[in-house]
């Protein structure tokens, strides 16, 4: 589950079971009083098992709602994979632009078999516990993997201290020294909502350059950095945190280690399949 879409989709789901639900059962009750009104100038078994039709589905819903309840989650499939497959088409035409932006903090080789995007907020408490999946898979595929962090601060709310983004700065810099990756671990397990005096008293534990980080974290050219993260991601449909990117497959939320080693297997295999 992603952080923006856990809250939605429970009260969705519940709407739309609701709306479907009456809709069913007023279908069947208007089937009910379309027979019983053609009863009244009609006679023998074709008008009696109009009407006991409508009575009996609407009975019958009444009895099993799980069979609406089925269909829902049968649709909710359907859409499901025609928005995901749409995302993918778009995120296709520019993928080489989306794993390789000059930009974003990577770790292994360029010419790994499979590139994996992660777009997270130090914030996410979804993107936080999903962060050990993120070292184990790093040391399981060693370098069969090329993994791409990308700063996506979308929690910061208006009138609040922007602490996602001061935290997606601060990383950032800390890739110009070369240091990225102690200051991201310190960040994904440190308390949430750090201020900037905070974050740079903890890179000074690290043993960064404190002085020119404040001065990175400051920079323009990173600030339109992130910007420019954010516009394109929502030009894809992708709004929540963690959101992965398998070789251009999109996964929403914090699918758990085994479906992303799952779906990296499945990357490793298709370009050995393709050759014959």
């Amino acid at each position: 589950m992603s952080h923006s879409a856990s809250s939605r989709s429970s009260s969705s789901r519940a709407i739309i079971l609701l709306v479907l639900f009456a809709v069913l059962l007023g279908l069947a009750g208007r089937e009910w009083a379309l027979g019983a009104s053609r009863n009244a100038d009609r006679t023998g078994s074709a008008a009696q098992s109009s009407s006991e039709s409508g009575t009996a589905i609407r009975d019958y819903l009444l009895a099993h709602p799980e069979v609406v309840i089925e269909a829902i989650q049968r649709w909710q499939k359907d859409q499901q994979e025609s928005l995901q497959s749409d995302m993918e088409r778009r995120i296709l035409r520019v993928w080489p632009q989306i794993a390789d932006d000059g930009f974003s903090p990577v770790a292994g080789p360029a010419d790994a078999p499979v590139t994996i995007v992660e777009y997270y907020d130090y914030r996410c408490p979804y993107c936080r516990r999903a962060h050990h999946d993120t070292q184990v898979l790093l040391e399981h595929y060693g370098k069969k993997i090329r993994y791409v962090f990308k700063q996506f601060p979308v929690l910061d709310r208006p009138g609040e201290p922007p602490y996602s983004r001061i935290a997606a700065r601060a990383a950032v810099a800390a890739y110009r020294q070369g240091r990225f990756f102690e200051l991201h671990d310190a960040l994904m397990t440190a308390p949430r909502g750090l201020d900037e005096g905070r974050i740079l008293a903890m890179a000074g534990k690290l043993g960064l350059d404190v002085e020119r980080l404040k001065r990175d974290m400051h920079d323009p050219a990173i600030e339109e950095g992130i910007q420019r993260t954010l516009n394109r991601a929502a030009s894809l449909g992708i709004s929540g945190t963690p959101t992965y990117l398998i070789n251009a497959r999109p996964f929403e939320g914090a699918v758990g280690l085994d479906a992303l080693e799952a779906a990296i297997d499945d990357a490793l295999k298709r370009p050995e399949e393709e050759k014959h």
